[in-house]
């Protein structure tokens, strides 16, 4: 119900887990610690909304012993202006501010299951801006649009980040060099790992492996140098590096929180490369 704050990507973890934990519903997106704020139902409109603007949220559950009566929202209130307006013209700011929550509340929020499926629940946040997990008398978790995007954020940042850092060595490349040198360094550095007839010449046909045993290797290191800059070996570990990752990504074999770091540092590396290889071109153009 309030914003949350950055989530750390999932731990590598022996653990052994149910098979259907490994799919996308909502008790993923349930946070491990869930905050559940309430009201009572006699609480003033001008208090509820105080409360709502000092957590950072949009709407709170309306509680009494225990049983939901039903959700306080923004959007709430807003409907029950129109209608007192409708119905009384000489309704006053006032006089909505002063009205308890329990006669401007959604009075039929929808309940959700720990075991639901994403796709429902989407068009209903799009409609009603939250739900409520649980049931009337067994409240679980307020569930909002920020919860949901920080879960699918948390979830599709690594592949997000390994994309980014891909498509710019790609780049990278090139910008180093033409198709015929590609051709050439492929050539040298890659006949090891393929056979004669298998040997990728294309960066489209090549692999994340292949580009850091292209870039690093001695024997080419010098068409790459002005753009990948600084010391071959370095630059090599960095790209080795890069490739483990991107492997336990793509491979799903997890990534830790210490790798997490190690992403966003090599997006930023390979970021840095492409600023300033642009910046050598600016400065070349007539």
């Amino acid at each position: 119900m309030t914003d949350l704050p950055p989530t750390p990507l999932p731990l590598e973890s022996d653990d052994p887990r149910s098979v259907a934990e490994v799919f996308h519903r909502i008790n993923s997106v349930i946070p491990d610690d869930p905050e559940i704020f309430s009201l009572g139902p006699e609480t003033t409109v001008r208090d509820a909304i105080a409360f709502l603007a000092n957590r950072h949220c949009s709407q709170v559950p309306v509680v009494l012993n225990g049983e939901v009566l039903g959700l306080f929202s923004y959007r709430d209130f807003v409907k029950a202006v129109k209608s007192h307006g409708d119905a009384d013209p000489r309704t006053t700011a006032g006089d909505l501010l002063s009205m308890p929550v329990e006669e401007c509340m959604n009075t039929r929020p929808e309940y959700a299951r720990v075991t639901d499926e994403f796709p429902r629940w989407l068009d209903v946040l799009e409609q009603h801006e939250a739900f409520l997990v649980g049931d009337t008398n067994r409240l679980e978790a307020t569930i909002t649009p920020m919860h949901l995007v920080r879960y699918l954020y948390k979830v599709s940042q690594p592949y997000v980040l390994i994309q980014e850092i891909e498509l710019g060595i790609r780049s990278l490349i090139r910008m180093a060099v033409d198709d015929d040198a590609l051709t050439k360094a492929a050539r040298t550095c890659l006949n090891e790992k393929y056979q004669p007839d298998k040997l990728p010449t294309t960066l489209e046909g090549m692999t994340f492996d292949d580009y850091a045993r292209i870039v690093g290797d001695g024997r080419t290191w010098e068409m790459f140098q002005p753009l990948f800059r600084g010391d071959r070996r370095r630059t090599s570990t960095k790209l080795r590096e890069l490739v483990e990752l991107r492997n336990k990504v793509f491979h799903f074999r997890g990534v830790s929180v210490e790798d997490h770091p190690k992403l966003v540092e090599g997006r930023d590396w390979v970021l840095t490369k492409i600023r300033a290889a642009d910046a050598l071109r600016r400065e070349a153009s007539p």
